[in-house]
Protein backbone atom coordinates (compact mmCIF):
# COMPACT_ATOMS: atom_id res chain seq x y z
CA UNK A 1 0.00 0.00 0.00
CA UNK A 2 3.22 2.39 1.04
CA UNK A 3 4.72 1.39 -2.53
CA UNK A 4 1.68 2.51 -4.36
CA UNK A 5 1.40 5.74 -2.30
CA UNK A 6 4.62 6.50 -3.52
CA UNK A 7 3.95 5.65 -6.94
CA UNK A 8 0.98 8.18 -7.42
CA UNK A 9 3.40 10.89 -5.79
CA UNK A 10 6.36 10.21 -8.73
CA UNK A 11 3.40 9.60 -11.13
CA UNK A 12 2.36 13.22 -9.84
CA UNK A 13 5.42 14.84 -9.14
CA UNK A 14 6.75 13.59 -13.30
CA UNK A 15 3.30 14.93 -14.71
CA UNK A 16 3.56 18.29 -13.25
CA UNK A 17 7.31 18.79 -14.18
CA UNK A 18 6.44 17.28 -18.09
CA UNK A 19 3.41 19.93 -18.06
CA UNK A 20 5.36 22.40 -16.55
CA UNK A 21 8.39 21.74 -19.53
CA UNK A 22 5.44 21.97 -22.05
CA UNK A 23 4.11 25.41 -20.92
CA UNK A 24 7.91 26.83 -20.39
CA UNK A 25 8.55 25.38 -24.23
CA UNK A 26 5.78 26.99 -25.29
CA UNK A 27 6.11 30.18 -23.95
CA UNK A 28 9.57 30.66 -24.10
CA UNK A 29 10.97 28.23 -26.79
CA UNK A 30 8.70 29.65 -29.29
CA UNK A 31 9.47 32.58 -31.91
CA UNK A 32 7.66 35.03 -32.33
CA UNK A 33 5.86 34.61 -35.44
CA UNK A 34 4.18 38.03 -36.50
CA UNK A 35 7.22 38.87 -39.08
CA UNK A 36 6.31 36.00 -40.88
CA UNK A 37 2.91 38.09 -42.39
CA UNK A 38 5.01 40.83 -43.44
CA UNK A 39 6.71 39.91 -46.72
CA UNK A 40 9.37 42.78 -46.51
CA UNK A 41 11.52 42.29 -43.56
CA UNK A 42 14.24 41.02 -41.97
CA UNK A 43 14.03 37.93 -40.15
CA UNK A 44 16.63 36.03 -38.31
CA UNK A 45 17.00 32.61 -39.06
CA UNK A 46 19.83 30.64 -36.48
CA UNK A 47 21.76 33.67 -36.77
CA UNK A 48 21.46 34.21 -40.71
CA UNK A 49 18.94 36.98 -41.64
CA UNK A 50 16.44 35.81 -44.30
CA UNK A 51 15.12 38.85 -46.79
CA UNK A 52 12.53 38.47 -49.71
CA UNK A 53 11.88 41.59 -51.69
CA UNK A 54 8.18 41.58 -52.42
CA UNK A 55 8.65 41.03 -56.67
CA UNK A 56 10.61 37.60 -55.49
CA UNK A 57 7.50 36.02 -53.78
CA UNK A 58 3.82 35.66 -54.71
CA UNK A 59 0.41 35.52 -52.35
CA UNK A 60 -2.10 33.18 -52.51
CA UNK A 61 -4.31 34.36 -55.05
CA UNK A 62 -1.44 34.42 -57.80
CA UNK A 63 -0.90 30.41 -56.59
CA UNK A 64 -2.84 28.09 -59.85
CA UNK A 65 -5.20 25.73 -57.88
CA UNK A 66 -3.60 23.08 -59.46
CA UNK A 67 0.37 23.98 -58.46
CA UNK A 68 -1.54 23.82 -54.55
CA UNK A 69 -2.49 20.21 -55.62
CA UNK A 70 0.64 19.53 -56.80
CA UNK A 71 2.31 20.36 -53.39
CA UNK A 72 -0.07 18.56 -51.15
CA UNK A 73 0.05 15.37 -53.27
CA UNK A 74 3.78 15.64 -52.80
CA UNK A 75 4.38 16.98 -49.59
CA UNK A 76 1.48 16.87 -47.47
CA UNK A 77 -1.70 15.13 -48.26
CA UNK A 78 -3.57 16.07 -45.11
CA UNK A 79 -2.18 19.53 -44.75
CA UNK A 80 -6.30 21.06 -44.89
CA UNK A 81 -6.71 18.23 -41.87
CA UNK A 82 -4.49 18.10 -39.82
CA UNK A 83 -3.18 20.70 -37.02
CA UNK A 84 0.05 21.19 -37.79
CA UNK A 85 1.35 17.84 -37.08
CA UNK A 86 -0.04 14.61 -38.65
CA UNK A 87 0.27 12.38 -35.40
CA UNK A 88 0.65 8.77 -37.83
CA UNK A 89 2.90 9.82 -39.96
CA UNK A 90 4.58 11.04 -37.22
CA UNK A 91 4.46 7.65 -35.77
CA UNK A 92 5.67 6.02 -39.02
CA UNK A 93 8.95 7.82 -39.00
CA UNK A 94 9.58 7.37 -35.82
CA UNK A 95 9.08 2.78 -35.91
CA UNK A 96 11.06 3.26 -39.27
CA UNK A 97 14.05 5.34 -37.03
CA UNK A 98 13.51 2.92 -34.62
CA UNK A 99 13.48 -0.19 -37.14
CA UNK A 100 16.54 1.19 -39.10
CA UNK A 101 18.14 3.72 -37.00
CA UNK A 102 17.74 6.64 -40.11
CA UNK A 103 16.90 9.77 -39.23
CA UNK A 104 14.14 11.15 -41.96
CA UNK A 105 11.85 13.99 -41.90
CA UNK A 106 8.91 11.92 -43.20
CA UNK A 107 7.00 13.00 -40.64
CA UNK A 108 7.11 16.67 -41.03
CA UNK A 109 3.93 18.35 -42.54
CA UNK A 110 4.01 21.51 -45.05
CA UNK A 111 3.59 23.64 -41.58
CA UNK A 112 6.25 21.71 -39.85
CA UNK A 113 8.94 22.68 -42.88
CA UNK A 114 7.60 26.21 -42.84
CA UNK A 115 8.44 25.95 -38.94
CA UNK A 116 11.98 24.50 -39.51
CA UNK A 117 12.46 26.62 -42.65
CA UNK A 118 11.81 30.19 -41.19
CA UNK A 119 13.19 29.25 -37.18
CA UNK A 120 14.90 26.09 -36.36
CA UNK A 121 18.32 24.63 -37.57
CA UNK A 122 18.82 22.04 -39.76
CA UNK A 123 20.30 18.99 -37.98
CA UNK A 124 18.28 16.61 -37.43
CA UNK A 125 17.97 16.19 -33.84
CA UNK A 126 15.29 15.54 -31.36
CA UNK A 127 14.98 18.84 -29.85
CA UNK A 128 14.94 20.61 -33.10
CA UNK A 129 12.24 18.05 -34.06
CA UNK A 130 10.34 19.06 -30.87
CA UNK A 131 10.86 22.37 -31.21
CA UNK A 132 9.19 21.92 -34.85
CA UNK A 133 6.37 20.66 -33.21
CA UNK A 134 5.73 23.05 -31.10
CA UNK A 135 6.28 25.84 -33.48
CA UNK A 136 4.10 24.54 -36.15
CA UNK A 137 1.42 24.15 -33.53
CA UNK A 138 1.69 27.73 -33.12
CA UNK A 139 1.50 28.78 -36.99
CA UNK A 140 -1.70 26.52 -36.91
CA UNK A 141 -3.11 28.55 -34.02
CA UNK A 142 -2.10 32.02 -35.72
CA UNK A 143 -2.17 31.39 -39.48
CA UNK A 144 -5.13 29.94 -41.83
CA UNK A 145 -3.90 27.11 -43.80
CA UNK A 146 -3.55 29.60 -47.18
CA UNK A 147 -1.10 31.52 -45.45
CA UNK A 148 1.04 28.83 -44.10
CA UNK A 149 1.08 27.07 -47.78
CA UNK A 150 1.98 30.65 -49.06
CA UNK A 151 5.04 30.73 -46.52
CA UNK A 152 6.03 27.43 -47.55
CA UNK A 153 5.88 28.15 -50.76
CA UNK A 154 7.83 31.43 -51.07
CA UNK A 155 11.15 30.02 -48.88
CA UNK A 156 11.54 26.18 -50.17
CA UNK A 157 14.71 25.81 -52.09
CA UNK A 158 14.29 24.34 -56.03
CA UNK A 159 17.59 23.85 -56.62
CA UNK A 160 19.81 25.97 -59.21
CA UNK A 161 19.81 28.50 -56.86
CA UNK A 162 16.39 28.78 -57.09
CA UNK A 163 14.42 29.93 -53.70
CA UNK A 164 10.18 29.92 -54.11
CA UNK A 165 8.04 28.77 -56.39
CA UNK A 166 8.17 31.97 -58.45
CA UNK A 167 12.06 32.04 -58.81
CA UNK A 168 11.43 28.58 -59.77
CA UNK A 169 9.21 28.92 -62.60
CA UNK A 170 11.08 31.77 -63.88
CA UNK A 171 14.67 29.77 -63.41
CA UNK A 172 13.56 26.21 -65.01
CA UNK A 173 10.77 27.98 -67.20
CA UNK A 174 11.07 31.10 -67.58
CA UNK A 175 7.62 31.19 -67.36
CA UNK A 176 5.07 33.42 -64.68
CA UNK A 177 3.21 30.82 -62.16
CA UNK A 178 -0.55 31.26 -64.21
CA UNK A 179 1.41 30.18 -67.39
CA UNK A 180 2.76 26.83 -66.19
CA UNK A 181 1.43 23.32 -67.19
CA UNK A 182 0.19 20.74 -65.22
CA UNK A 183 3.49 18.60 -65.99
CA UNK A 184 5.47 21.64 -65.59
CA UNK A 185 3.65 22.29 -61.82
CA UNK A 186 3.95 18.56 -61.11
CA UNK A 187 7.62 18.89 -61.91
CA UNK A 188 8.52 21.77 -59.28
CA UNK A 189 6.67 19.81 -56.83
CA UNK A 190 8.68 16.88 -56.57
CA UNK A 191 11.78 19.31 -56.44
CA UNK A 192 12.27 20.39 -53.05
CA UNK A 193 12.53 16.96 -51.12
CA UNK A 194 15.83 16.06 -53.47
CA UNK A 195 16.58 19.34 -56.05
CA UNK A 196 20.18 17.43 -56.67
CA UNK A 197 19.25 14.51 -57.17
CA UNK A 198 15.80 14.48 -58.82
CA UNK A 199 15.81 17.44 -61.51
CA UNK A 200 14.89 18.01 -64.88
CA UNK A 201 18.29 19.50 -66.28
CA UNK A 202 20.60 17.15 -64.73
CA UNK A 203 18.50 13.91 -64.00
CA UNK A 204 15.63 14.18 -66.69
CA UNK A 205 15.22 10.28 -66.57
CA UNK A 206 14.70 10.74 -62.72
CA UNK A 207 13.01 13.79 -62.69
CA UNK A 208 10.70 12.43 -65.47
CA UNK A 209 9.92 9.18 -63.59
CA UNK A 210 8.99 11.31 -60.65
CA UNK A 211 7.01 13.65 -61.94
CA UNK A 212 4.62 11.17 -63.43
CA UNK A 213 4.29 9.25 -60.30
CA UNK A 214 2.99 12.33 -58.44
CA UNK A 215 0.53 13.17 -61.79
CA UNK A 216 -0.43 9.04 -60.90
CA UNK A 217 -1.18 10.59 -57.51
CA UNK A 218 -3.24 13.60 -58.33
CA UNK A 219 -5.16 11.68 -60.18
CA UNK A 220 -5.59 8.73 -57.59
CA UNK A 221 -6.56 11.79 -54.84
CA UNK A 222 -9.03 13.40 -57.18
CA UNK A 223 -7.20 16.65 -57.67
CA UNK A 224 -7.22 16.11 -61.46
CA UNK A 225 -9.45 14.60 -64.19
CA UNK A 226 -8.35 11.60 -66.64
CA UNK A 227 -8.23 13.88 -69.39
CA UNK A 228 -5.83 16.04 -67.44
CA UNK A 229 -3.37 13.34 -66.00
CA UNK A 230 -3.09 11.86 -69.97
CA UNK A 231 -2.29 15.21 -71.28
CA UNK A 232 0.15 15.82 -68.63
CA UNK A 233 1.56 12.53 -69.15
CA UNK A 234 2.16 12.74 -72.91
CA UNK A 235 3.95 16.26 -71.82
CA UNK A 236 8.01 16.24 -72.34
CA UNK A 237 10.34 17.60 -69.93
CA UNK A 238 10.56 21.29 -70.99
CA UNK A 239 13.40 22.92 -68.60
CA UNK A 240 14.97 25.54 -70.40
CA UNK A 241 18.33 25.78 -68.10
Amino acid sequence: MKMLKTCIQLTSILTIVLIAFVIYSYLCLIPDISLLTNQNTHIKIIGEPFYRDADDTCVFEEIPHQLVYAFIAAEDEDFYKHYGVNISALMRATKKFVTTGKKRDGGSTITMQVARNFFLHKRKTFWRKYREILVAIKLERNLNKNEILTLYLNKIYFGHNAYGIKEAAAIYYDQSLDQLSLAQMAMLATLPKAPSRVNPISTPQIALKRRNTLLKKMFSLGFISLAAYQHALSEPLTAVR
